[in-house]
C-alpha cells in the first residue's frame, strides 16, 4: 500500500517549490529585465546617434541653402538688368545701329576656355544653315542669323538683338563670382531669353558655343512661365528645375529662371545654370561613422533628385541608390518618408530598410527651393554599436553579481524552511484528528486547539459549525415542508384565478348576432388582469377588461374583488357611468394599501348596434369597422377605479354596424420589452391589427400574441397580458 506523504513532507516540498518557482522567475524577469535594458542601451546609443544624423542634416541643409541662395541672387541680378533695359525700351534704341547687333559664331565642339557672351536664336530667324554630326548629334555648325524675319511681339527682330547686345554687360557680371583660385562657387552660365523672338542672350564661362537654339521649348523656361501663372513662384520669384541635362550636353545640371514682367506683361525669362559639383561634393563629403551618407529629395516629385553617386560629369538623370520617386515605393517607410517632408521642415525615422539594411534617417528642408537633404545611417553602424557594447558589458556585470547573490539565498532558504515546516505542522495534525470526528457524525465533540494565531480561530469555527450544523439539520424538515405548503396553495389560486374568467369559447354558440374570444396571460402565478362579458339580458352583452396595480396574491384578490363589484352593479337600469362612480366608492372604503383599477367596460345592444362604454384611466380600444382597418378609437378617459374618493364617471356611446369589431387589451401589450427594455408600443398594436383586419377575433389575439412572443424574444415577462375581442356580426331580430 502506497504510503500518504506527510503535511511536513508536503510544506517542505511546498516551499521549495516556491522559492525555485520564484527563483526561475526572478531569473526570467532579470534576464528580461537584461534584454530591455541591453535594448534601452541599443536605443540610447541609436538616438544619440540620431541626433548626430539631424545635426548633420540640417547643417547639410544650410550648406545646400547658401549655395542656392548665391544662385538665386547671380538670376535675380540679371533679371533686374533685364527688367531696367526692357521697361525703357524706347529709349535705350535711340542709340540704335546694325553696325551694334551680335552677331553668331560657328559652333565649336571644342570648350572656348574662356568667359563667352553670345546669342542664340531659333532655327526660324536663320539662314544659310550648315549641319554636321557631332559625337552623334546632328549639330548645326554654320548660320546666319535672317534679319528680315518677323517675329511676334512690338519690336523687330533687329531691334531685340540690340536690346540682346545691351544685356551683355549685366551678364558678364557673373565674372564677379569667380573665386581666387579659378573655382567658381555659383552657377557658370547665365542667360535671358526674350518671349517674342526667343532670342537667348547667354554668358557662360566653360560652355561649348551653340547656335540653334530655342529657350522656350526647354523646361526651365516653360516650367517658369507655368509657376509665374500658377502663382507657384518661391516667395524670392524664383523657379528651381529638378536636376536637367544640360542643352550643351555637359551633364546634369540645376537651373534657376526668374519671369521678367513689364507693365503686366512676361517679356523674358532670366536664368543660371550649372552642373551639379558643388552639390554633388556636398553629398559625397557625409561623413557619420562608417556607413553614413546622404541624398537629396524634391519635396513636390518625391524624386531623389541627388544621391551619393551624382558627379559633376553625369551625362544622364543619375541613378539614384533608392527608387526615382519615393511615394510610389514598395517600402511602406519611403512612402511615410516622402509625405513627411512634404509637411515638416526636419524630421526623423527609424526601423527603415532600404536594400535589405535597416537605417536610421533624419531629413531637413532647404529654405531656398523644393529640395529636403536627407541623411542615412546604419542601424548597426560601429558608431552604435561600440557605444552599446561598452553599456552592455557594464550591464552584465551587475547581472553576474546578482545571480551569485541570488544562489546564497537559495541556501538559506532551504535550511529555514525545514525548520519551519516541523513547528508548522503540529498544530494542522491535531486540528486534522479533531475534524475526523465531526466528519464521522460525532457533533457533540469538540476541538481544543491553542496555538495563539489563525489556527487556533480555525479550530473555534468548527466547533461553532457543528453546533450551528446540528442546528439546521432540525430545522431544515420543517422549512422544507413549510415551502411545500405554500408551492401548493399558489397552485390552487392560480386555478381558482383561471376559473373565474371565461375561458369555454365559443362562449355563446346559439348567438349568431357576435362572436367574442378573450385571453390573459399572468406574468406570475397569479395576475391582476381581468376580463369577462356576460349577457345582461337577451340582446344587451357586456364586456369588461382591466388591469389591477401591482402583480402577485394581493393582486388577484383585489381584482376578484372588483370584478364582482362590477358585474352585480351593471344593470340595464344603470348608466355604466353611474356603476363606475359606485364601484370606485365601494373600493375606496378600507383601501389601505393604496391599490387602483384601471377599466373599461362596455354594453352592445345587439339590437340597434349602440355599444355605451365607460373608461376608468384604461387603455384606448380599438375599432375595426367592416371593409376597414383598425383604429385607435380616441375617448374621454376618467381617473383609475380606487384612486380617490368622490369621482364622478361618465359614459360614451358610438354606434357600430354588423361587421366592425372591437378590440381591448391592457398595458401589458404595449409595455411588453425586449432584452433591450425597447417597448412593443402603440405602433407595432396597429400594425398586426392591420395586418388581420379580416381575421376572426380569436385567431387575431392568438396572432397578436405570437408577435408579440416574436418581438419580446427570451426576455422575461413583467407584466400580465390581458386582450378582448367582439365582433358585431348581424343585427338580432325581435319576435313581433
Amino acid at each position: 500500500m502506497k504510503s500518504k506523504k506527510g503535511i511536513r513532507q508536503k510544506l517542505t516540498k511546498l516551499i521549495l517549490f516556491i522559492t525555485i518557482i520564484s527563483v526561475v522567475i526572478a531569473s526570467g524577469v532579470s534576464i528580461v529585465s537584461m534584454k530591455n535594458m541591453s535594448g534601452k542601451a541599443l536605443e540610447t546609443a541609436a538616438n544619440d546617434a540620431v541626433e548626430r544624423l539631424s545635426e548633420l542634416s540640417e547643417n547639410k541643409a544650410t550648406t545646400a541653402d547658401s549655395m542656392l541662395l548665391l544662385a538665386q541672387n547671380q538670376t535675380l541680378m540679371v533679371a533686374e538688368g533685364a527688367k531696367e533695359i526692357l521697361s525703357k525700351a524706347d529709349y535705350y534704341l535711340k542709340g540704335y545701329s546694325e553696325e551694334n547687333l551680335p552677331d553668331i559664331s560657328c559652333a565649336n565642339p571644342d570648350k572656348l576656355g574662356k568667359y563667352s557672351l553670345h546669342v542664340r536664336v531659333p532655327e526660324n530667324i536663320l539662314k544659310n544653315v550648315k549641319n554636321d554630326t557631332i559625337d552623334g548629334t546632328e549639330t548645326v555648325i554654320s548660320a546666319e542669323i535672317n534679319h528680315d524675319a518677323e517675329i511676334d511681339g512690338k519690336y523687330t527682330l533687329n531691334q531685340e538683338l540690340y536690346l540682346s547686345s545691351l544685356l551683355s554687360n549685366e551678364l558678364s557680371q557673373i565674372e564677379r563670382f569667380r573665386n581666387a583660385d579659378g573655382s567658381y562657387t555659383g552657377f557658370s552660365a547665365t542667360y535671358f531669353c526674350f518671349a517674342d523672338s526667343g532670342i537667348d542672350v547667354l554668358g557662360d564661362l566653360e560652355t561649348q558655343s551653340m547656335i540653334c537654339y530655342d529657350a522656350r521649348e526647354r523646361g526651365w523656361y516653360q516650367g517658369a512661365v507655368e509657376a509665374y501663372k500658377n502663382g507657384t513662384l518661391t516667395q524670392s520669384g524664383v523657379y528651381w528645375t529638378d536636376p536637367v541635362q544640360d542643352a550643351s550636353g555637359r551633364g546634369i545640371s540645376l537651373i534657376c529662371a526668374v519671369p521678367v514682367v513689364v507693365d503686366g506683361e512676361l517679356v523674358g525669362i532670366a536664368g543660371s545654370g550649372g552642373l551639379l559639383t558643388n552639390f554633388a561634393d556636398l553629398i559625397k563629403s557625409t561623413r557619420l561613422g562608417t556607413t553614413g551618407y546622404s541624398f537629396m529629395v524634391s519635396r513636390n516629385t518625391s524624386k531623389v533628385v541627388i544621391n551619393p553617386n551624382t558627379t559633376a560629369n553625369s551625362k544622364t538623370e543619375s541613378e539614384v541608390m533608392i527608387e526615382t520617386v519615393l511615394s510610389e515605393s514598395n517600402n511602406q517607410k519611403l512612402k511615410e518618408l516622402s509625405e513627411k517632408i512634404k509637411t515638416e521642415k526636419t524630421g526623423k525615422l527609424d526601423n527603415i530598410n532600404i536594400d535589405g539594411t535597416d537605417v536610421l534617417l533624419s531629413f531637413a528642408a532647404l529654405d531656398n527651393n523644393d529640395w529636403t537633404m536627407v541623411t542615412v545611417l546604419s542601424s548597426t553602424d560601429d558608431l552604435i554599436m561600440n557605444a552599446y557594447n561598452e553599456l552592455n558589458s557594464q550591464i552584465t556585470g551587475a547581472f553576474v553579481i546578482f545571480f551569485v547573490l541570488l544562489a546564497v539565498l537559495i541556501a538559506v532558504v532551504v535550511i529555514i524552511s525545514r525548520k519551519f515546516s516541523i513547528s508548522f505542522t503540529k498544530p494542522i495534525i491535531e486540528l486534522k484528528e479533531g475534524v475526523d470526528e465531526i466528519g464521522d457524525g460525532n457533533l457533540d465533540h469538540l476541538l481544543s486547539i491553542k496555538t495563539g494565531d489563525e489556527i487556533e480561530d480555525l479550530g473555534n469555527a468548527f466547533n461553532d459549525m457543528a453546533k450551528n450544523l446540528d442546528e439546521y439539520v432540525k430545522n431544515l424538515a420543517s422549512v422544507t415542508a413549510e415551502k411545500e405548503r405554500i408551492g401548493a396553495e399558489l397552485n390552487i389560486a392560480t386555478e381558482i384565478q383561471a376559473q373565474m374568467l371565461p375561458s369555454i369559447f365559443p362562449a355563446f354558440p346559439e348567438r349568431s348576432e357576435f362572436d367574442i374570444f378573450a385571453t390573459m396571460t399572468p406574468a406570475k402565478e397569479v395576475g391582476g388582469d381581468f376580463y369577462d362579458f356576460f349577457m345582461i339580458d337577451d340582446r344587451h352583452l357586456a364586456i369588461v377588461v382591466a388591469d389591477v396595480s401591482g402583480k402577485g396574491v394581493p393582486a388577484a384578490l383585489f381584482m376578484v374583488i372588483g370584478k364582482t363589484l362590477i358585474k352585480d352593479h351593471t344593470t340595464l337600469d344603470r348608466d355604466l357611468g353611474e356603476v363606475f362612480t359606485e364601484v370606485n366608492r365601494i373600493l375606496c372604503e378600507n383601501n389601505e394599501h393604496g391599490m387602483f383599477i384601471t377599466a373599461f367596460e362596455g354594453v352592445l345592444d345587439l339590437v340597434t348596434g349602440e355599444f355605451n362604454y365607460v373608461n376608468a384611466g384604461h387603455e384606448t380600444p380599438y375599432i375595426c369597422k367592416k371593409n376597414g382597418t383598425y383604429e385607435p378609437y380616441k375617448i374621454k378617459s376618467g381617473f383609475v377605479l380606487a384612486g380617490m374618493e368622490g369621482i364622478k364617471y361618465k359614459s360614451g356611446s358610438v354606434m357600430l354596424e354588423p361587421g366592425d369589431k372591437i378590440f381591448q387589451y391592457t398595458d401589458g401589450v404595449t409595455e411588453a420589452t425586449d432584452k433591450n427594455d425597447k417597448l412593443y408600443g402603440n405602433d407595432r398594436v396597429q400594425n398586426i391589427l392591420g395586418e388581420n383586419k379580416d381575421t376572426d377575433v380569436t385567431n387575431l389575439l392568438y396572432n397578436v400574441k405570437a408577435d408579440i412572443d416574436k418581438f419580446v424574444g427570451e426576455a422575461p415577462q413583467f407584466d400580465d397580458i390581458t386582450m378582448l375581442c367582439l365582433e358585431y356580426k348581424e343585427r338580432m331580430k325581435l319576435d313581433d
